[in-house]
């Protein structure tokens, strides 16, 4: 029989929907992104920045009250989305394949106060229109914090 914590785990790994700006280093290089999903195992980040596969980078990711948490990452794929209204924006996926236990359990403990906070807003659209106004949400915030010129 199965034990609470591993019936829990699972919905730990599920992605939920998010606009948070961060910024992340790659080399000696800051960028800003907006994370437009997240899970224990990794984010995907809105960004106007151009990168590649494989690449290893810093993010600094806000879990509120002033608190942050350094992830290190790794780019694992890479999308040019085109999103109405804001032309094309890299849409990079990064995986946390280095997370230590102290910062799985802040990671999680972010991802169930989001959740519990997007249940109670959840839109009655499907799951494709929910994307693309996350990523329109995220797209602006994007546009305010990393203009392109």
């Amino acid at each position: 029989m199965s034990s609470a914590k591993d019936r829990i785990r699972p919905r730990m790994s599920g992605r939920i929907p998010v606009q948070i700006p961060v910024e992340y280093q790659i080399d000696q290089e800051w960028d800003k992104g907006v994370v437009i999903d997240l899970s224990v195992g990794g984010i995907r980040i809105l960004t106007n920045r151009e990168t590649e596969k494989g690449v290893q980078l810093r993010i600094n990711f806000p879990l509120g009250n002033k608190e942050e948490l350094i992830i290190a990452g790794e780019v694992i794929n890479i999308n040019d989305r085109e999103i109405e209204g804001f032309g094309i924006r890299k849409l990079i996926g990064v995986n946390f394949p280095g997370l230590n236990e102290e910062e799985k359990k802040r990671l999680q403990d972010f991802i169930l106060n989001q959740r519990y906070y997007t249940r109670l807003f959840r839109p009655t659209k499907g799951a494709d229109h929910l994307e693309e106004q996350n990523l329109k949400k995220a797209a602006a915030l994007l546009k305010d914090l990393d203009p392109i010129i």
